[in-house]
């Protein structure tokens, strides 16, 4: 990638000296032979070094390993930020499909029977349960990928030219609201889901069969279920890793990093619900415990209430 910076830094340890003009005109044409900003910005970091040393003189030896290993250290982790890029747009591909795959294989068959007396599986009730706002979810995410892929198709599949950022900030406050809900409520569809298929064969038999469709890979449905809960993690860790490799002159990284801050705040925002709604159920055993238990649930257990001491 840098045959002409390569060369004279081989050079440089070979005679002892290599000339500042040499060097930086390596760079210059390596530069120019890529067209690529981070592959500049290395140019840009070696010319910076040669002006602290030796006040632009000949370069010694050592000064010029320092300036290969600063350019190679440079190449990796620009290499490493395209290679994340491309990563959050290749998940969020297979996340909705895999989304989508579930409703194909598992929502649409239920609740075309759900209200036939004969053919019914599970009840209205149990699918609006056990699938919570799962189709929402999917509305929320193609619409985010579609953006990912249009930014993608604006720089010509140019992936150094591709910003991410924006992208991240405007949809971080989406998530909040039907990620919370599917996230706090998830337990609940779990425990329905594992009573009621425990307690009817019909039940088991039908996801069992399911498992078997071309499209679903083996997986069960709660493998599926689970995806939404472990995605807005995997945004922060996706986010985290992109800054560590952005640098901090780079036009994206402003938006990344506030991105990522809304990310953070919608993961505690989904966290204390999911705390929260933890209390109230607490609460709620703890009335049930109780001869009068069902008239003290009624009269105690409250959203607004915290229960201090079980």
């Amino acid at each position: 990638m840098y045959a002409h910076c390569r060369v004279m830094l081989v050079q440089s340890r070979q005679n002892g000296r290599l000339c500042n003009f040499q060097l930086l005109k390596a760079c210059q044409n390596s530069a120019r032979d890529f067209q690529d900003p981070h592959r500049r910005r290395i140019s840009q970091c070696v010319r910076r070094l040669c002006r602290t040393q030796h006040g632009g003189g000949p370069l010694s030896a050592d000064a010029a390993a320092k300036a290969r290993v600063a350019a190679e250290h440079a190449e990796k982790r620009a290499a490493r930020r395209l290679k994340i890029l491309e990563e959050i747009l290749l998940s969020e591909r297979k996340y909705v499909n895999t989304l989508n795959t579930c409703v194909k294989v598992y929502l649409d068959p239920l609740r075309m029977v759900a209200h036939s007396d004969k053919g019914r599986i599970f009840t209205t009730a149990e699918i609006d349960t056990v699938f919570m706002n799962l189709e929402t979810i999917i509305k929320v995410n193609e619409s985010f990928l579609q953006e990912l892929e249009d930014e993608l198709e604006l720089r010509r599949g140019h992936w150094p030219s591709v910003f991410y950022g924006s992208i991240m900030q405007r949809n971080a406050q989406r998530l909040k609201g039907c990620y919370t809900r599917y996230v706090t409520h998830f337990d609940a569809a779990s425990s329905l889901l594992q009573r009621v298929t425990e307690a009817d064969k019909e039940k088991q038999r039908h996801l069992a069969v399911c498992e078997t469709h071309p499209d679903a890979g083996g997986l069960d449905l709660r493998s599926f279920l689970i995806q939404p809960v472990q995605r807005v993690p995997r945004y922060r860790m996706l986010l985290e890793d992109l800054l560590k490799h952005t640098d901090p002159t780079h036009a994206d990284e402003s938006p990344l990093r506030d991105a990522l801050s809304r990310v953070c705040e919608v993961a505690m925002h989904i966290n204390e619900e999911k705390r929260h709604l933890d209390e109230v159920e607490r609460m709620r055993a703890l009335c049930l415990r109780f001869q009068n238990g069902a008239a003290l649930e009624k009269e105690l257990v409250s959203y607004e209430r915290r229960l201090l001491k079980d």
